[in-house]
């Protein structure tokens, strides 16, 4: 057998692929960070019998990797992987946020599952990707199955009745010490009672709203920025998302 048979019998064979949807190339803006995407999703699409997610933190679902876990996955440097990360959280697609996981400060991904699945239509209404009908109500059941295997998950491993969203806030209100809770509070709700934005996870909207705000105090303090009404602007434009799009940086 000569060279060029043996490479092309190996190509036919071999299943060393990453398996990427083009729509999720072209929600991302970004060849990287679509594949990143696509390997969000993989972890946090249900198994066979559960979730493959085993990491609860703030009533929320988490996936734990290190940066250069990403490599191993689908071939994406460290590097890539911090750029990447910051595009899809600037898309609202994903967040993060920087947690212990076996012993060391690790990046932990959350998926924003909302703001997904109406890009992913977004796109197929405008005729990328068309479907069929009988496909377009599939799409509909996975994500509800999505959110229940989540839920479900959740309620299991955090072994706790559902949280009211006062006692969310009381919470809230200890973990942001150092923030002006009250008058952050007050623009939260005075931000989501203009017009007819709609409140789709409270809980995540306010975690991003204070997350925001005690980014910039600390920014403020370090004299790296400048002017309220640009922090009103940028809390106000993370928080219409409705989920935390924390910056972490490792």
């Amino acid at each position: 057998m000569g060279e060029q048979d043996w490479f092309f019998d190996w190509e036919k064979a071999s299943r060393d692929t990453i398996d990427v949807k083009r729509c999720y190339i072209d929600i991302a803006g970004d060849l990287v960070a679509g594949i990143l995407l696509s390997q969000i999703i993989y972890w946090f699409l249900p198994g066979k019998s559960n979730t493959k997610l085993h990491i609860e933190r703030d009533g929320i679902m988490w996936l734990a990797k290190g940066r250069s876990d990403w490599w191993d996955e689908c071939r994406i440097t460290t590097k890539q992987f911090d750029r990447a990360a910051t595009v899809l959280r600037d898309e609202g697609l994903i967040m993060t946020g920087l947690y212990r996981f076996r012993g060391s400060p690790t990046v932990h991904i959350t998926l924003c599952l909302d703001t997904l699945v109406e890009r992913v239509k977004s796109k197929l209404t405008k005729g990328e990707n068309p479907i069929r009908q009988d496909s377009e109500i599939q799409i509909d059941e996975t994500v509800k199955s999505l959110h229940t295997e989540i839920t479900t998950k959740t309620t299991t491993e955090s072994g706790r009745h559902h949280e009211s969203f006062e006692d969310y806030k009381a919470k809230l209100r200890t973990r942001f010490a150092n923030l002006d809770f009250d008058t952050e509070l007050e623009k939260f709700n005075l931000y989501w009672s203009e017009g007819k934005r709609k409140l789709k996870n409270p809980k995540l909207a306010l975690l991003n709203w204070m997350t925001k705000a005690e980014e910039f105090r600390k920014e403020r303090g370090n004299g790296a920025h400048r002017g309220d009404n640009q922090e009103d602007r940028s809390a106000r434009r993370a928080a219409s998302i409705g989920a935390p799009l924390t910056r972490t940086r490792v």
